[in-house]
């Protein structure tokens, strides 16, 4: 997450079928994310009785707010393109054969500008928005291990690879 984020210069996402886990971190880690209109992300890692992991916390409380960052957390549902874009996710949706078009447009349009006016302004920006995320985060790791742990990530897994409801105990 950080070295997309470190990246001097502006980062954009296309988005196209399903982002989820890993993909739904990287995407809210570059500066913009242009999706299809079918696109749908997922922090799912609860659903693997997991916690989040790569600072990437931080940066969906950033882009979506409080409330809905724990709706997109807590529930590891899959929320669609339209939804995403209200709550700020996404920053802009186009049809499927558009994207790649879009997608283009955008670099082309911070290409064009003064390159370190932009990458100051992007430095800036981060650093503002993810202040608190270094001190908070510090336990990521420690919050992941203790879920790997538990017997309710047994269980989640279990019940992943056999494509059943899980039954958890708290522990």
């Amino acid at each position: 997450m950080r070295a997309i984020q470190e990246i001097p210069q502006p980062t954009i996402a296309m988005v196209h079928g399903v982002a989820a886990g890993a993909g739904a971190c990287i995407a809210s880690a570059a500066d913009f994310r242009v999706a299809a209109d079918t696109a749908r992300v997922s922090y799912g890692e609860v659903k693997l009785g997991m916690s989040l992991m790569w600072n990437a916390l931080p940066v969906c409380v950033s882009l979506v707010g409080i409330a809905r960052a724990k709706q997109m957390l807590m529930s590891g549902a899959l929320f669609d393109a339209p939804v995403l874009e209200r709550w700020g996710f996404f920053d802009e949706i186009v049809p499927a054969e558009a994207l790649s078009t879009t997608a283009r447009a955008w670099a082309d349009r911070y290409a064009s500008l003064p390159p370190v006016p932009v990458q100051m302004i992007k430095r800036s920006v981060n650093a503002v928005a993810g202040a608190l995320g270094p001190a908070l985060m510090h336990m990521d790791a420690d919050q992941f291990l203790l879920t790997q742990t538990s017997s309710d990530f047994s269980e989640a897994v279990a019940a992943f690879l056999e494509k059943r409801p899980g039954n958890y105990s708290g522990s």
